[in-house]
């Protein structure tokens, strides 16, 4: 009905307001009369809506169930197929740049993220391989004293008792 009006508020309104399930039954039961001007106004659509996938579903249903009467009547369709056409193709490249602009960000992180890791594996293997800190330098040295001294006690010890069993006799 509101194709036979022919006013895109109203087309556009009850457009947006089939589900994309039912897309496929009311592309099927579309009349043929009104594909040209369908056509236009998904054109149209297309250049203002942001609602990609729903349009690329109208456009597959239609030509799904109506691409012979396409065919047979492309003279009369040529424009509105173009327009289409071109819509598509601008819609392609936006989205295609946009993709490549995203790869090579991702490419950029999961670099920034290798070098990342890398950096922290090498200040790992270099922590295990630093000398001690000072506060650990002042604990090894003061086991080292005692070490030494218990040392000294020992080499000491048999001259003691050599003194005392001396001191006996």
């Amino acid at each position: 009905m509101s194709l036979k009006l022919n006013e895109k508020s109203i087309i556009e309104e009850v457009f947006e307001s089939i589900p994309i399930d039912n897309i496929a039954f009311v592309c099927h039961e579309f009349p043929q009369y009104y594909l040209k001007n369908f056509i236009k106004f998904i054109s149209y659509i297309f250049e203002r809506k942001p609602h990609l996938e729903f349009q690329m579903s109208w456009i597959l249903y239609l030509l799904t169930y109506h691409g012979k009467f396409f065919k047979t009547n492309s003279l009369a369709m040529i424009e509105s197929l173009r327009n289409l056409q071109k819509c598509i193709a601008q819609n392609y490249n936006n989205l295609s740049q946009v993709c490549d602009d995203n790869k090579y960000t991702l490419d950029y992180f999961e670099q920034i993220s290798i070098f990342n890791i890398e950096k922290q594996e090498v200040n790992v293997k270099v922590e295990k391989e630093e000398p001690t800190t000072d506060s650990e330098e002042e604990e090894n040295e003061e086991d080292g004293e005692e070490e030494e001294e218990e040392e000294e006690e020992e080499q000491q010890q048999p001259l003691r008792n050599k003194k005392i069993k001396s001191n006996k006799n």
